[in-house]
């Protein structure tokens, strides 16, 4: 009897974790959605405070990605957004987060990271991102290009406050040419 029971908790708790990763994964690109995304980032909010580390989030947003999907259709824009995110997962630390925002857009928390550091991470994935061939089934190989947009969390700014700073920054890296690295300042 006590066995039963045990086996039917377990099914109970693998449901429950089936259930929650459907609910916060990005079905194309397994990365997290904008639902899993908050809960995330006020952990992270409150790690920084704890600790006293500095921890940045960068908004991304894929240039002229609506040309990709009228050239090449949607799928061959989901496999530049698939090829997007292996850069990413296989470019960043195993505790950095990427998030898939909407649409070619994606958030990246990158915790006990300075402004710096932050930079100059971004500015390398900007770089390989840049020179990655990304090869369409069928239909050749393409190259693709990342404005990014970096705000550094703070004590005295809430979480929404400081996504809407990378925003911010990620407009005037858009503004600026695209293709590049801008940094919230006030």
């Amino acid at each position: 009897m006590d066995t039963a029971i045990q086996f039917k908790f377990e099914v109970g708790r693998l449901q429950t974790n089936i259930i929650n990763q459907i609910c916060v994964v990005d079905h194309l690109t397994g990365v997290w959605n904008r639902t899993g995304m908050l809960h995330k980032l006020e952990e992270e909010y409150e790690r920084m405070i704890r600790s006293e580390q500095a921890c940045c989030i960068c908004m991304m947003d894929l240039d002229h990605f609506k040309q990709v999907n009228d050239v090449y259709g949607h799928p061959g824009g989901d496999q530049v957004l698939q090829a997007t995110t292996r850069l990413l997962n296989s470019s960043l630390r195993k505790y950095d987060s990427v998030f898939r925002y909407g649409g070619e857009e994606f958030l990246l928390c990158l915790p006990s990271t300075t402004l710096d550091d932050a930079k100059a991470l971004m500015e390398r994935l900007r770089g390989e991102l840049e020179t990655l061939e990304i090869e369409l089934k069928g239909k050749g190989s393409i190259s693709i290009s990342a404005s990014f947009g970096l705000a550094v969390m703070s004590p005295d700014e809430h979480v929404g406050g400081t996504i809407e700073q990378a925003d911010h920054a990620l407009l005037c890296a858009k503004a600026n040419g695209r293709n590049n690295v801008c940094v919230w300042s006030l």
